[in-house]
Formats: C-alpha cells, sequence, structure tokens
C-alpha cells in the first residue's frame, strides 16, 4: 500500500485548492487611502446639472438588470437636469443587426437602456467596438442603423453622437455651466469601411485639430466622452504585472488563480503579443490614438475624460492630460472582469455599478459612484464647495 502524503507534502495542493476557491469570491473595491472615502450625497434644488456615466450595458438580463435599476432610481431624483452618457457597446456582441432572428433581442436590450431615462431625462449614446459589428466588415452600417433606431424612439431628448459614424468631436447641446464632448473612438481603430471625406473631420490630425479648438472654446467644465479610455487597469490595459507572469488564469471568466509560472511568462511574452487586437492598450493603433487624444487635450485640459471598455470601474487623478480620467464600462453584471491599480488610482472595483457627476449651484464638482445594491460606494469632490 502506497502511504498516505505527509503534510509537508500535502501543502502545495492545499494552498492550489484555496487559490482556486478564492477565485470566486469578489475582490475588495480598492481605496487609495485603504479606507472608504465619506458617502456625500447632494441635495437634488443643489444640483445644476447631473451627468450619469453608464458604459457596456448592453447585455442586460431579461428578467430585469440591477444596474439599470438603481440608474433609473438616480435619473428619477432631478430628472429635468440629468444626461445619461451611454459610453458604448450597448448593444452586445455584434451591434444592431439589419433583421433576422437577433434582431429583436437586439431591440429589446437597447429598449431596457432608453427605459431608464423615464419621461424627462435626457440621453446620449457614444458607439463602442461591439456597436461596429464587433469591429467587423459591417461596422459602419451598424453604427447607422443603431443611431437611426435611437434618435427615432424620441427626438427631443435622445442622442447619437458623432453622427453618421464620423469621428467627431460633436458637442451635446443645451447642457447648464458644463460642456460634453463625444468622440467615436472605434472610428479610429476600425480597419474596415469608414466614412472619411463626408465627415467635418475625416483624418486622425483634423479630428485632434477639431478637439484642441473645441476645448479651447468651451465655456465652463468640460466633460470627454468616449468608449475606449485613456488609462486602465483592466483586462484591456494588457501590460503583464508579476501576478499576471504567476497566475495566468486570473483574468478568465471565474478568476482562477493556480500558480503556473513558467507558462504564464510564456503566454505574455510570446503567445499574447502575437495575437493583441487594436482594443488593447497596448495596440500600436491604440497607443497612437491616445497618445493624439493626450496631445489635442494638453493645452484646453478638460476636468474629465470618461469611457467605458474595460468593464470595471476605475477612477484616476492626474494623469495625462485630463484632470480625472474614468472608467464606467460595468453596465452589465454578467460582463464584470476584474481590475488592478496604480499611483493615480483613486478607486477600483470590478463589480457592476455606474458614476455620476454632479455639477453645483455653489460651483462645485461632486462624482460618486453608485453599485446595485451597494449604494454610493465612493464619492470625490472634483472640485470641493466655496469655503
Amino acid at each position: 500500500m502506497r502511504p498516505l502524503p505527509t503534510t509537508h507534502s500535502r501543502v502545495p495542493w492545499i494552498l492550489a485548492s484555496v487559490l482556486v476557491t478564492v477565485s470566486c469570491v469578489p475582490a475588495r473595491p480598492y481605496y487609495s487611502d485603504s479606507s472608504p472615502q465619506p458617502v456625500t450625497h447632494p441635495v437634488p434644488r443643489s444640483v445644476r446639472q447631473r451627468i450619469v456615466l453608464l458604459g457596456d450595458a448592453g447585455a442586460p438580463a431579461e428578467g430585469g438588470e440591477p444596474v439599470l435599476e438603481a440608474l433609473a432610481d438616480t435619473v428619477a431624483s432631478v430628472p429635468d437636469r440629468t444626461l445619461v452618457v451611454f459610453l458604448g457597446d450597448n448593444i452586445y456582441e455584434r451591434g444592431l443587426p439589419p433583421g433576422g432572428p437577433g434582431r429583436a433581442e437586439a431591440e429589446r436590450r437597447l429598449a431596457a437602456l432608453i427605459a431608464t431615462l423615464g419621461d424627462r431625462a435626457r440621453g446620449l449614446f457614444v458607439p463602442g467596438n461591439h456597436d461596429w459589428d464587433e469591429s467587423g466588415p459591417d461596422g459602419h452600417q451598424a453604427v447607422l442603423r443603431q443611431a437611426r433606431l435611437v434618435t427615432e424612439s424620441d427626438p427631443e431628448r435622445l442622442l447619437w453622437l458623432p453622427e453618421d459614424g464620423c469621428p467627431g468631436p460633436a458637442l451635446v447641446p443645451g447642457l447648464a455651466g458644463v460642456s460634453v464632448v463625444a468622440l467615436d473612438t472605434q472610428w479610429w481603430l476600425h480597419r474596415y469601411a469608414k466614412p472619411t471625406t463626408a465627415c467635418s473631420a475625416g483624418d486622425t490630425a483634423a479630428v485632434a485639430r477639431g478637439l484642441e479648438s473645441m476645448l479651447a472654446e468651451a465655456d465652463g467644465d468640460v466633460v470627454v466622452v468616449a468608449h475606449h479610455p485613456l488609462q486602465s487597469e483592466g483586462i484591456h490595459a494588457d501590460g503583464p504585472s508579476w501576478k499576471d507572469h504567476l497566475f495566468p488564469l486570473r483574468n478568465a471568466r471565474g478568476r482562477a488563480w493556480f500558480p503556473l509560472p513558467v507558462l504564464g511568462s510564456l503566454y505574455h511574452w510570446i503567445y499574447k503579443p502575437l495575437t493583441r487586437t487594436r482594443q488593447s492598450l497596448q495596440h500600436s493603433k491604440n497607443r497612437d490614438m491616445r497618445s493624439m487624444l493626450d496631445a489635442a487635450m494638453a493645452a484646453g485640459r478638460p476636468l474629465v475624460y470618461a469611457a467605458g471598455h474595460d468593464h470595471s470601474l476605475q477612477v484616476f487623478e492626474g494623469t495625462g492630460s485630463a484632470r480625472y480620467v474614468l472608467v464606467s464600462g460595468a453596465g452589465s453584471a454578467s460582463k464584470a472582469t476584474p481590475v488592478d491599480k496604480n499611483d493615480q488610482t483613486l478607486f477600483a472595483d470590478a463589480r457592476p455599478g455606474f458614476m455620476v457627476i454632479d455639477f453645483m449651484t455653489d460651483d462645485s464638482v461632486l462624482l460618486r459612484v453608485v453599485e446595485p445594491g451597494r449604494a454610493v460606494v465612493f464619492s470625490h469632490w472634483l472640485r470641493p464647495p466655496p469655503s
């Protein structure tokens, strides 16, 4: 009979079992000061303009999506002064098809987003790579179809910007004391047919010049919105840390913290660069886009650059050209993915939720992160109230 393994020999297997079990437990939110910030709730009458940021919400559950239910509650408190910005990937997986069996489900998913606005708030839809036929050859037509469905639903309250599959920049009209500038960053990255000569800015240099000019002429605070982030520590950041080398499966569905150090290094050094797409922040096309946008915003420096793409919630301070960089791409609970942190991270969480920016009547600006079931999990004054 083979002798039972000693306690010492069983340790690696016990450790492996614990690591795999822990993989099923959601990571805790990260706060830059190691403790949650005091939660601040603005008085509705003090809110001059509310901007809600929700990305990658295009896979709402049929029985009801908790994120969208929480969003509807947030909108209802000051509906006449609220703009909800849907930061792309509004319909998974390939945007709005021309017809066929997937059309009805795609329309249901879009209708679920629109329903959160009630009958008084405004909505702005910005396209993402999945709205562009998941970066596929029907991308431009898919964007035109979705834009038409959005704007025809309620022409008075629903916007699709930039229009016609063009890159922008495009300015949202009618806001109180804040300028919202929309970009279509998938246009920059799309490898198939896309409009150029039909757009006011038909090449990347013209887009950058237009953005620089728009920021210079803007009144009040500026919020730039797009689908792709300027910065992220989510899975699209694609820059491996020691944890990625040691636990290469940690970003897989289920977060398997199983140690595979040699295979992890081979994967990140050899295989992953060969399979990297333009959706990765490390791809040369993506790096070039972010570099041009950073340069265009350097002089006018907007208060916020907000995006989705990574399915997490991240707040960065003092990075690059924008004073704050936000990643609010956790709109679908089924799509949530792990997130890390860096020296500029104020807050990071892998749970579903959205962000709210309140521009107050006293000229202060408050950012809140809202998660269903946990309410406000982070608040931060982007500009404090006057003393």
